[in-house]
């Protein structure tokens, strides 16, 4: 399986059943329509764009089979829409060539226990730095409690709280940290033994 960024929030993950694209833009999704299998995740379903005919789109909790994965998403809070409303920031976890793959989204807090249990095993999880909601103490709380083996961040050149989480977490986790790299291929079998947080360039 191999996983790269493709700039914004859009990571592409391409297994041997599928193609997964995390919230494309209408042009980033032209681009790789044929692509076999294609699936397209959005974690809040203001981003949904008119389900087509040629590949799925993926937006909200649920268990759903696509592409020859199979997918859950778990509802956690998202955007505040007004005094007494949140939005619903869908947590996906992806089963796909042996590997649980998950993409944290833009949660607006932590997650309590019966979360943490529904999300289940994570061997990766995908963080995209710009805009969360919440600050890198809370999405290391949130990364301690999943577990995950790996975590993988992108690498946004601004600075600011996107520079500020990703500093954050690469030495509060203590983990070993790939830099500068544009594609990362993993099987199970080659899974770090201990946890390690490896930040992407844009691919081009």
């Amino acid at each position: 399986m191999d996983i790269r960024w493709l700039g914004d929030s859009t990571f592409i993950i391409e297994s041997k059943k599928s193609t997964l694209l995390t919230e494309p833009s209408k042009q980033i999704i032209d681009e790789n329509v044929k692509a076999h299998n294609l699936i397209c995740l959005y974690s809040n379903e203001s981003g949904k764009i008119i389900q087509p005919d040629d590949y799925s789109i993926l937006t909200g909790p649920g268990e759903y089979e696509a592409g020859g994965v199979s997918v859950k998403g778990i509802p956690t809070a998202g955007k505040t829409l007004d005094s007494s409303t949140k939005s619903i920031n869908t947590f996906f976890n992806v089963d796909t060539d042996g590997l649980q793959t998950a993409f944290f989204g833009w949660p607006s807090s932590t997650f309590d226990d019966l979360t943490i249990k529904e999300i289940g095993t994570v061997d990766i999880l995908i963080i995209s730095p710009s805009e969360q909601l919440i600050d890198s103490d809370n999405i290391l709380f949130i990364i301690r409690e999943i577990e995950p083996k790996v975590i993988i961040l992108s690498k946004y050149q601004e600075s600011g709280n996107n520079q500020n989480i990703l500093e954050n977490l690469a030495s509060e986790l203590g983990s070993q940290e790939n830099a500068s790299t544009g594609k990362i291929t993993f099987t199970r079998s080659n899974l770090p033994e201990s946890r390690q947080i490896i930040l992407l360039d844009k691919s081009n």
